[in-house]
């Protein structure tokens, strides 16, 4: 489990009285935290009502959905109320922390759907991959956002504009795209150990490229709010998607059964959705620890 302290990385006189309370109380945090991941687990498995397949169970891509447009208006609700609740539970502790509640809301989202067989054998194409590859990537992009507007920056990393309280206004700054771009280390962390195709090593191995890209884009960029952070191993996983649909010409029914499917095309989108949320978090908490904010002007 992350450490609680590297995450809230407290600073004193800036925090809301309830951050100041939960922060000298580890008992009420942690309490705080589990109710918040219990209820965002409930949610988000409200989704899975409207995202009903033909083969039954949940389909692993909203596209394969027996009614995608009311899967899509089920998945935004819920995302939507999930979403609010993690910023709730940001503003208690902190953004990063909410974050990690939303990712553990999607992370039931993810395993209670289908795995890539149920995508393919269901007439799932690459392409269709990169087309929802994209749309989570800026939905987790807004998800990140509005968290961030609720829960207000990290504490730890300070505010240099002070007509920008929010201290979200550097977002798109060289620093935070040299700090997205850690989110490719997701690319090579799939292909050595998605080797199989079950559901929970591929949102394991998300979670695993996506605590690599945290850690590295803290380190590359340590005073930078990680809003562009936390999406980028979605667009990464999306990267991989388009290099399958380029370069994938076999039939992907006879691939699957003979075990050559490609490991990109093992990772659903909405795996990469949660283990970006999670595994982000976890790394940029622990690298928490490694750097030491000095003052900047850039």
């Amino acid at each position: 489990m992350m450490n609680q302290d590297q995450v809230t990385g407290r600073t004193g006189g800036n925090q809301l009285d309830a951050a100041s309370i939960l922060a000298t109380n580890p008992f009420l945090r942690y309490l705080v935290l589990g109710i918040g991941i219990i209820l965002a687990a409930l949610l988000m498995a409200c989704a899975t009502y409207g995202l009903s397949s033909m083969r039954g169970g949940m389909a692993p891509t909203i596209s394969l959905a027996l009614t995608p447009v009311t899967g899509m208006i089920y998945l935004l609700v819920t995302l939507t109320i999930t979403t609010l609740l993690s910023g709730m539970i940001g503003r208690s502790i902190n953004a990063v922390v909410g974050l990690f509640v939303l990712g553990c809301g999607l992370a039931v989202l993810s395993m209670r759907s289908g795995a890539i067989s149920s995508f393919v054998l269901g007439g799932g194409t690459p392409w269709s991959l990169v087309i929802e590859g994209v749309v989570w990537t800026i939905v987790i992009l807004a998800a990140t956002w509005v968290v961030f507007r609720i829960s207000g920056p990290l504490p730890d990393i300070p505010v240099h504009d002070g007509r920008d309280r929010s201290g979200l206004g550097r977002w798109f700054s060289q620093r935070a795209w040299m700090a997205a771009l850690a989110g490719l280390l997701l690319l090579p962390v799939v292909w050595l150990l998605l080797q199989n195709n079950l559901k929970g090593q591929a949102l394991a191995t998300g979670v695993i490229g996506s605590f690599a890209a945290g850690m590295a884009g803290r380190l590359i960029s340590p005073t930078t709010q990680p809003v562009l952070l936390f999406a980028a191993p979605v667009a990464a996983a999306t990267i991989g998607y388009v290099f399958v649909a380029v370069t994938f010409i076999d039939d992907p029914v006879l691939a699957l059964v003979q075990q050559q499917i490609p490991n990109f095309m093992k990772l659903m989108p909405v795996d990469i959705a949660a283990g970006s949320l999670i595994g982000v978090t976890m790394g940029f908490a622990s690298a928490g620890g490694m750097v030491t904010i000095k003052p900047t002007t850039d």
